[in-house]
């Protein structure tokens, strides 16, 4: 099994995580840019990220239109990276949030050939 090791700083953490993933969601430069805020905001809040605050920020933090934001978060939701959970809204999935141990992020990606 092959396995590969980058050494990020902890405040490029979630850009870097996200480009990993991209392989696997095919995602815009701009929409992982929102992706990057949607786990930030996973991982430091309680309820759900998507209130009108929430999305404020994340418009102010990436420069990326309303319009354009309803459409990268309906994008998201149809990928399965978004979901909504009945007692605190909308949420990252938890698969996708990352899983740090002891300084390291881990990420399995299994390629099945057809």
């Amino acid at each position: 099994m092959s396995q590969f090791v980058k050494l990020v700083k902890r405040n490029n953490l979630l850009r870097e995580y996200v480009g990993v993933l991209n392989g696997y969601l095919g995602l815009t430069d701009r929409q992982s840019q929102v992706l990057s805020e949607l786990l930030n905001l996973s991982l430091t809040m309680k309820g759900s990220i998507l209130s009108k605050g929430t999305r404020r920020a994340i418009i102010d933090k990436t420069g990326v239109g309303y319009c354009n934001l309803s459409s990268i978060l309906t994008l998201l939701k149809m990928k399965g990276v978004l979901v909504k959970d009945s007692e605190s809204g909308w949420r990252v999935q938890e698969q996708y949030l990352p899983q740090v141990d002891n300084d390291n992020c881990y990420i399995n990606l299994t390629l099945k050939i057809e």
